[in-house]
């Protein structure tokens, strides 16, 4: 496999909604079935993105993070990943940038702990984490 394609399907208010992977051949297929129940759907524990979590125990979000927030947080680590996959020869999953995490930071549906996040997931630089927030990377917690 030397590519990977994803489809994202969204519903009619433009809104990601209940997912699932399907592996293909040569690509993986991203198929959305369901509107979002509510904004704590999306989650990260222990380095793995949970969809829907049981619990709200340990998870990297909190619960002042939107559903955008955490859909950025999603696509930010799974970004990261694909990445970090040796034996792709590309990929193009540049999402998300910096405007679009300024955007929901400023409109308080992320958190500093989320957008240091962004920075360890090679979104952002540690200086745009400070312009973002206002505040050094050691105290955006």
């Amino acid at each position: 496999m030397d590519k990977i394609k994803i489809w994202i399907t969204m519903d009619e208010n433009q809104m990601l909604t209940d997912y699932s992977l399907t592996a293909k051949e040569n690509y993986i297929e991203i198929e959305v079935t369901e509107e979002p129940r509510d904004y704590l759907n999306w989650g990260l524990r222990k380095g793995e993105l949970i969809h829907y979590p049981d619990d709200l125990n340990d998870l990297t979000n909190q619960s002042e993070t939107s559903f955008e927030g955490n859909t950025l947080l999603a696509f930010a680590y799974l970004s990261h990943k694909f990445s970090n996959i040796s034996n792709l020869t590309e990929v193009n999953f540049d999402y998300p940038k910096y405007p679009d995490i300024l955007t929901v930071y400023e409109n308080q549906g992320m958190t500093n702990l989320d957008v240091k996040k962004m920075v360890e997931y090679q979104r952002i630089s540690k200086q745009e984490y400070e312009e973002i927030t206002g505040t050094p990377l050691e105290e955006g917690e």
